[in-house]
Parts: structure tokens; sequence; C-alpha cells
């Protein structure tokens, strides 16, 4: 028979074996994105809170994140997470990958150890991958007609006219926009208006692009509307449009840029339309949860989650960039 002292002795390194040995009281997931530009930032303050969140509800079980540096490289996204699992035991990993490559090199390497991932991100093409959890995130032709929607119910609320619009696609050579663009045209194609792609779409590299669309404005002076499936290339520089303000409705789709806030202000954009990082970061996190802690796996549609963007307008502007700025720099 053990001594009193032989069993707290025994119980104490029990407890400390559960901690320290990852049977399961501790769930290292690791977190890993391509770029610190805000939109990132943003994702990992999604993954933070909701970490967070479930680390208060259950007590039972003690969430770690791991925080591997960003790198936009394929092959290093790759290194890290190959480094990491030689390292240590990890359960999971939130992924938001460079590429395609890194998001199949990654789901390679961690379904060979058994490790749940969540991809925050890509198109639903991506999906098709048997190898994630779940893919997160909003689909590129799902985007595009969010655009063209939202400049369609736009224009009849204030009686212009809906038939003489353009789509501005951005650049071409970036297979996204091409989807965006698609998205755009059937929207419109479902509400009876018909756009010709040779003369209705408007591309534009960032050298370039507000030249296209000036061209446009002083070729058709009576274009009601832009549906606008990219704005980075516009955006990046100020005094892009030429037309008095609210002259033009115009609709943009694009991962916030500040400069974009400034042109919601004054009117020239009515609608802006942007990923919702923060919500794609909390449901990644949610999903693996589900899965490592109670063995649930995710309602999806063939893998996906889509959630949809945040709408920004000059009514909702200063709470949005308060809560922007707010979760980059946590």
């Amino acid at each position: 028979m053990r001594t009193p002292i032989e069993a707290i002795l025994a119980t104490t390194f029990c407890l400390f074996a559960a901690v320290f040995s990852g049977d399961g009281s501790t769930k290292r997931i690791a977190v890993l994105v391509p770029t610190d530009e805000s939109f990132d930032r943003v994702l990992k303050s999604g993954i933070r809170q909701e970490l967070n969140k479930k680390n208060q509800e259950r007590s039972e079980v003690n969430l770690e994140a791991i925080w591997l540096p960003p790198t936009s490289n394929t092959g290093r996204q790759i290194g890290e997470v190959a480094d990491l699992i030689k390292r240590q035991k990890i359960d999971a990993i939130a992924l938001h990958p460079a590429s395609l490559d890194a998001m199949n090199g990654v789901s390679t390497l961690a379904a060979q150890q058994h490790i749940e991932v969540a991809v925050i991100g890509p198109d639903r093409s991506a999906a098709a991958s048997p190898r994630c959890l779940a893919v997160i995130g909003m689909d590129n032709v799902a985007r595009g007609r969010r655009v063209m929607h939202e400049l369609i119910t736009g224009l009849e609320a204030l009686s212009l006219d809906r038939s003489s619009i353009a789509i501005f696609g951005g650049d071409p050579a970036y297979d996204d926009l091409r989807k965006r663009v698609d998205g755009a045209m059937q929207e419109a194609q479902a509400e009876k208006i018909t756009l010709d792609r040779a003369k209705d779409v408007v591309y534009g590299q960032e050298i370039g692009a507000i030249d296209q669309i000036r061209n446009t404005w002083y070729a058709r002076p009576n274009l009601s509307g832009w549906a606008m499936v990219s704005g980075w290339e516009i955006f990046s520089q100020k005094g892009a449009f030429n037309w008095a303000p609210k002259s033009v409705f115009v609709v943009v789709y694009d991962d916030f840029i500040d400069n974009e806030l400034e042109y919601v202000s004054k009117e020239f954009i009515q609608v802006l339309l942007v990923d919702d990082w923060h919500a794609w970061g909390a449901k990644a996190l949610d999903v693996i949860y589900d899965k490592i802690v109670d063995g649930t796996t995710p309602e999806t549609q063939e893998g996906f989650i889509e959630i949809g963007p945040q709408k920004v307008t000059s009514n909702n502007k200063e709470e949005f960039a308060r809560d922007w700025h707010r979760w980059a720099q946590e």
C-alpha cells in the first residue's frame, strides 16, 4: 500500500504528465499567413479572439497558438510547417496559403502526421483537396455577382439607368479576377441587362488603370455606374476619378486600402465590399476546435464554407475603420 506522500507524488506526476506530454489537455494550433499586410493581421486577430473565447468557455482543454513567421514564398511556407512538426507535436494548422501549391504541400505533410488543416482565403475550387478540414472564404464568381447585385440595387433605388454601366476587371492576368468578371456578367444577365465584354468590361494594371477608367468616362459621359471587381490598381493613388461625387454609382470589391475610405467619405464610392478576414479567422479556429476537441466534422458545401464580405458605405465607414485598425494592431 502507498503512503499518503507517495499518493500525492503520484497524483502530482500524473497532472504534470497530462499538461506537458500533449496527451489532450493542451491542443496546439499553428497559424501561418503569407504577409504582414493589414488583412492578414485582421485574420490573426479573428483567430486569437476565438481562441481566447474557447479557452474561457472550456477550462478542461487549453488551446495554444503557435504563430509562425509570415512568408509569401511557397517553399518556405511548406518548410516552416515541416520544421515545426519535427520540433514538437501540433494538433492543427490554420493556413492562409501563399499559393495552391503551398496549400497542397502543407496539407499533405499534415495528413501524414494526422494533423487537421483549415485553409483560409482561396477560391471555392481549392476545396477539392480532401486533405483539408475545410476551406473558408468567398468564391470569386460569387464576389463578382455580389458587386453587380449591389450596383443594380443602388441604381434602381436612385432611378438611374441600369443599362448604362461598365465593369472594371483589374489585371486580366489573374484568374481570380477573370472569375469575378464572369460572376458580374452572370448577375447582369440574370437581371436582363445585356453587356458586351468588348465594350463594357475595362481592364487595367496598376500603371494605366486610372487612364482606362477616365478614357471610358470621356467616351461614355452618360455612364451611370461602375461594377469594380478589384480596386487596388486604382485606389493606391488619390484623385482617380474625374467626375463629380455621386454623379456615378460605384461599387468596389477590394481587400481594404485606407485610400478607399476617403473615396467612400467623399461619395465617389457608394459601396465598398471587403472580405471579412476577421470572421474567416474566427471560423477557422471554430471548425478546428470542433474537430480536435469534440471530434465534430464541420458542415460544408463540398469542403467550402462561404462567408460573405463586409459592406461599407458612408453610413458605417467610421465604425468599420475603427474595428479594422483595432484588429490590425492587436
